[in-house]
């Protein structure tokens, strides 16, 4: 399973609150699409909202990217062609009603992981690397 999302510290709120969080992983399940995008909310009692897409694996370059503004959360990834030119892609825009309640409004630090689900190894045996060339983060104007 590989991510970048951000987290909530203690004083913001709870694990499963107000995160926003692109992975790859099918969660043990073959079957699971590999793209997923997820609104956790920003308080405890509401539903994370959650889209998953598939995604070709071993793509050599891909380019993924979330938009965090008050009322919405917008997710784009497009898999870059050896020639440069865009790939496959993948939108979403999660744009709720009762937004104040369903999208954290409270700045936090982003985070990137990388790990085995409930601890196991790649079913294959083969090593696992993800290569970030660029991160680029631009506050909301």
């Amino acid at each position: 399973m590989f991510g970048f999302f951000n987290y909530p510290p203690a004083d913001v709120g709870p694990d499963t609150t107000n995160e926003i969080d692109i992975e790859f992983a099918r969660w043990g399940n073959q079957s699971y699409q590999p793209l997923n995008y997820t609104v956790w909310p920003a308080r405890k009692g509401i539903k994370a909202a959650h889209q998953t897409f598939a995604f070709k694996a071993g793509v050599a370059k891909s380019r993924h990217r979330f938009t965090w503004k008050e009322d919405r959360v917008i997710y784009h990834s497009v898999v870059i062609k050896d020639n440069g030119s865009a790939g496959q892609e993948a939108y979403w825009a999660f744009k709720p009603k009762a937004y104040k309640q369903a999208i954290s409004s409270t700045p936090m630090p982003i985070f990137f992981n990388l790990w085995g689900f409930r601890g196991r190894p790649p079913a294959d045996g083969e090593n696992v690397e993800v290569i970030i060339n660029t991160f680029k983060f631009t506050p909301a104007q």
